[in-house]
């Protein structure tokens, strides 16, 4: 099957017309199952394992648009699979609906990140020696280095989203609260950081963050968003563990498509996310065969 060109709506979301579009969809393809995603990269790593033949993959940005259409669609042959985001502390903000599927984790660069493709993907960017030094100086992995760092920024977004102060967290400058020697997160810097766009009391925020941190331990993939932890990587590889090859990333973007493309069909089988598209398989194939 040769997909069509859609608009995934980046700036100026229609809802109706997204609507129009995907009915439209179904009637020129009555025999796919569609599956609607939250944005263009989490597509890119779903065409990896969904069929094409049997499925279609519409992309919308944003869980709200998803939410706002949703309810609108048929039943019938329309699912969407979307991050988690704060499930475990924001569970009464989710739709329930058994067609909406869920990330694992926080969203699925956290997933990549979890898995062993890390590794695969280190091997080809870092220097093994300078990896072991890291890692015996921070006596963590690093994939515990990221994690931990990135927590208390999601834990901090969630404060934000719940106060709606509307803070920019894309625009946060990491190098003023992280150590670019070890990856560590200072929390009191990070508030000070915060503070910059938006007037907070400072001790509040900080006995907050430690406190999260303290109740949530065992919950920090919840939390911790992927492009934050995408993030503090590229920073490690650019300034402790990084090799030759590493010049090749230049962004963000760069190390998720690397990680994409380092995800392999046996890491997402042990997700839980496979095993909800696997009971839609049994009534409809729409996973690809990898016998």
């Amino acid at each position: 099957m040769t997909e069509t060109t859609v608009n995934p709506f980046p700036d100026e979301y229609n809802g109706m017309e997204a609507i129009t579009e995907l009915l439209d969809l179904k009637i020129t393809y009555p025999d796919l199952i569609f599956f609607i995603t939250e944005g263009p990269s989490d597509k890119k790593l779903f065409l990896k394992f969904l069929d094409r033949d049997r499925s279609y993959i519409y992309p919308i940005h944003g869980k709200k648009n998803i939410y706002d259409i949703f309810p609108r669609l048929p039943k019938e042959s329309f699912y969407a699979i979307v991050d988690a985001d704060f499930f475990c502390v924001d569970k009464e903000l989710y739709l329930k609906e058994t067609r909406i599927l869920y990330t694992d984790t926080h969203d699925n660069e956290s997933l990549l990140l979890i898995s062993p493709a890390l590794e695969s993907f280190l091997i080809e960017y870092a220097d093994e020696e300078k990896i072991d030094i890291f890692q015996n100086k921070c006596k963590k992995s690093i994939r515990e280095v990221i994690l931990d760092s990135a927590t208390p920024i999601g834990m901090a977004l969630w404060r934000n989203n719940q106060k709606k102060l509307y803070i920019n967290f894309d625009a946060l400058e990491f190098s003023y609260f992280v150590d670019l020697n070890t990856l560590e997160l200072d929390v009191s810097r990070l508030v000070q950081e915060l503070s910059h766009q938006k007037s907070i009391d400072h001790k509040n925020w900080e006995e907050f963050l430690k406190r999260m941190l303290t109740d949530h331990e065992k919950n920090k993939l919840c939390f911790a968003r992927g492009h934050d932890m995408v993030k503090l990587l590229l920073k490690g590889l650019k300034t402790i563990f990084g090799n030759e090859q590493m010049i090749k990333l230049k962004t963000e973007s760069d190390v998720e498509r690397e990680l994409r493309l380092a995800y392999n069909i046996d890491y997402f089988k042990k997700t839980r996310l496979y095993k909800n598209l696997e009971e839609i398989h049994k009534i409809t194939p729409i996973l690809k065969s990898y016998n």
